[in-house]
């Protein structure tokens, strides 16, 4: 597949979700790499579609502290044209392997704000979600451990696994929602924070 097949492909992925039209990875699960030309290396944890059907990116700085800035590339949702030579080959390979992640443009925020802004900000502001992004084949499980954890009924734990992606949690630092997000992985689920 060449690069314009894999633009084609991703567009077509990315549409058939209807409001679901970005991927953002927590906790660095997966990434790729891009360069915008002027020696800026850039690490890739999004890749949406925007309200003009044109590929976005979410990304944050590599190397800052040696000669670069965290603010050396925009800290939003940026035209993937906007990179130098975007490698979209490796973009379809991100977006066909979380396609089941997908999410609104809401939740992908969510997500970005804690690669662009300090985690004490974005905590204080309205504390650490966590997405429950694939409840697996345990579904049950994932229902009780919701049930436990948020102090809810049977209904609406099972409404959040049946909802996906969907905000299970909130909690006042990073250390205890990464508690819960790898408990769901434990059981077999996907969640990120």
């Amino acid at each position: 597949m060449n690069n314009e097949e894999a633009y084609n492909e991703i567009v077509n992925l990315l549409k058939q979700n209807g409001d679901k039209r970005y991927i953002a990875m927590g906790d660095w699960a997966d990434e790729c790499e891009g360069n915008d030309g002027d020696g800026t290396d850039v690490s890739i944890f999004g890749i949406g579609l925007d309200d003009d059907d044109d590929i976005c990116i979410a990304a944050v700085v590599d190397d800052i502290g040696y000669g670069h800035s965290p603010y050396d590339f925009p800290q939003e949702w940026t035209k993937a044209t906007e990179l130098w030579k975007p490698n979209y080959c490796d973009f379809h390979r991100f977006v066909s392997k979380h396609i089941e992640q997908a999410m609104t443009k809401q939740e992908a925020d969510k997500v970005a704000k804690y690669y662009w802004y300090d985690d004490n900000e974005a905590e204080e502001e309205s504390g650490v979600p966590v997405i429950l992004t694939n409840p697996g084949t345990a579904k049950l499980q994932i229902i009780k451990l919701i049930m436990r954890v948020c102090e809810t009924d049977l209904n609406t734990a099972k409404e959040f696994v049946d909802k996906v992606p969907t905000v299970i949690k909130k909690f006042d630092n990073l250390d205890e929602a990464s508690d819960l997000v790898r408990a769901i992985g434990e059981i077999g689920g996907e969640a990120h924070c």
